[in-house]
């Protein structure tokens, strides 16, 4: 016999929980935050990760914020939307020609 999984419902909306997925994103969310809080510190001018995220709220010194805020924030959130992006479009090439082999690249399918 098969355990039941419960159901989440808001409104009209409804979803099977899925525990094992849900420590999963939320896993995956943590280390990209990591991982950006630590492409933001490292550079020519280190700056703890720690510092990094009293920056990002708020605080921090004015060096401080000029270099986290006006050069390597974008730089980082650049990185995220497009790694997003390329990731997107590798999965609507595949569910579209229904081949998980396709790739969506310069020369086209491959």
């Amino acid at each position: 016999m098969r355990a039941v999984r419960p159901a989440v419902r808001v409104g009209r909306a409804s979803t099977v929980l899925r525990p094992v997925a849900l420590v999963t994103v939320i896993g995956l969310a943590a280390l990209l935050f990591g991982l950006f809080a630590l492409d933001i510190a490292v550079g020519e001018f280190r700056i703890p990760v720690g510092r990094v995220l009293d920056v990002l709220g708020g605080g921090g010194t004015r060096a401080q914020r000029f270099v986290i805020m006006d050069s390597r924030l974008p730089r980082a959130l650049t990185a995220v939307v497009v790694g997003a992006a390329l990731g997107l479009a590798g999965a609507v090439t595949q569910s579209i020609l229904h081949n998980p082999l396709a790739s969506p690249d310069l020369l086209g399918i491959t």
